[in-house]
């Protein structure tokens, strides 16, 4: 009985040890999910934490800037605040083109080009069925190297004027405040006491400046990191309007009531086969439930895709066929053996040519010899 009792306890004791170290690894668990959650939301949240830090210490400096400003008005001289009313509208052009200086230079390192620059391409039509391949394909690259070349050289161009514009206009900024009268005047002012309020403040102003800039080129930064690419190592010619519909995305989808009503049948039918051989594989008959979910599930659609789109009425742009482009992009990419995939981890369109993806993949399967190719008779074997 004594044994049983000492046995019976041990394997209490046993449990509540297991139990606690369970305990303790789905605490630990638990901590680690919730840090990985944080690490997420903070990863993915940084350009919304970073406006918002822009924005408090945007605010804490113009309060400064305000308290420093009435401190020099209650001390500078009569030619002081006359000079400083002077320099005050400079001082505002030089924050706007310093701005704009900063956004081209950005835009230079991101390859977003404004628009003025950006849509202007080099492309004219020629009889490409007169040429070998490789040569028509030669004068679509030079068409675009061509377009490149002017891109940058103009890029450079604006950089270069915006830089010597912001120069000028810091040296006259410059020659303005070394006018500041610093020694006593024949009204017996001290000019002293306000040189150093208006440095004080003109420090305070040109650090909110800095941080205006930074603000502008930050939307680029979002810019960057929210538009998609296309990674075209085809090297296929592509249009503006073909570019713009790939840099779109994978998830886009255009409105097209027409494909959508044709679709729609087919898609319905479909669903409608695999509901009913779900029932089928359970014994059940589908019946008239099943019906009438899909005649309901029709009329929905339908009613969703017979809503017109509101269009602005003063947006004179044409109206883009995507139908037209879509159909053109398919020709395009059977004739020229191109390839389009979505990549994993970007989400972008990656197009190559059939002959570079079967290299790679002979490539890496001899890398890992994870696969083996199968000659026809294992083929006919398998099927």
């Amino acid at each position: 009985m004594e044994e049983r009792n000492r046995t019976d306890k041990i394997n209490q004791l046993f449990d509540l040890n297991r139990r606690h170290v369970q305990h303790s690894r789905g605490v630990a668990q638990c901590q680690h999910f919730g840090t990985n959650t944080i690490e997420y939301i903070l990863h993915c949240t940084q350009h919304i934490m970073k406006v918002c830090s822009n924005r408090i210490s945007l605010f804490k400096l113009e309060i400064e800037e305000s308290k420093a400003l009435d401190e020099f008005k209650k001390v500078a001289t009569p030619t002081q605040w006359r000079l400083h009313l002077l320099l005050e509208p400079k001082l505002k052009l030089w924050s706007t083109k310093n701005e704009n200086f900063q956004k081209a230079t950005k835009r230079v390192e991101y390859n977003l080009l404004p628009k003025f620059i950006g849509q202007t391409q080099l492309s004219f039509n020629f009889n490409e069925t007169q040429f070998p391949k490789q040569e028509a394909q030669e004068i679509y690259d030079d068409m675009k190297q061509i377009s490149k070349d002017y891109h940058t050289r103009s890029m450079t161009l604006v950089i270069k004027t915006q830089k010597r514009g912001l120069e000028l206009l810091t040296n006259e900024i410059k020659q303005i405040i070394q006018c500041f009268p610093n020694n006593n005047d024949d009204n017996g002012f001290d000019t002293q006491a306000g040189l150093t309020a208006f440095h004080q403040y003109n420090d305070l102003r040109e650090k909110r400046f800095k941080l205006l800039a930074e603000k502008a080129c930050h939307f680029l930064e979002i810019e960057k990191f929210l538009t998609p690419t296309i990674i075209n190592q085809a090297n296929i010619r592509l249009t503006e309007d073909e570019q713009e519909i790939l840099q779109l995305g994978p998830r886009f989808i255009y409105n097209d009531p027409k494909t959508a009503t044709r679709r729609r049948t087919i898609e319905l039918v479909t669903l409608k086969r695999k509901i009913e051989a779900r029932f089928h594989e359970k014994k059940v008959s589908p019946g008239r439930p099943v019906n009438e979910f899909i005649n309901e599930l029709y009329l929905l659609l339908q009613n969703l895709h017979n809503i017109p789109v509101i269009s602005n009425q003063y947006n004179n742009k044409k109206k883009k066929n995507y139908h037209r482009l879509l159909k053109r992009l398919k020709f395009k990419f059977k004739s020229t053996n191109t390839i389009i995939r979505k990549t994993d981890k970007s989400k972008v369109f990656h197009l190559d040519t059939t002959e570079d993806y079967d290299k790679k993949s002979i490539e890496y399967m001899n890398k890992t010899k994870a696969y083996q190719c199968l000659d026809e008779r294992e083929k006919l074997r398998m099927a």
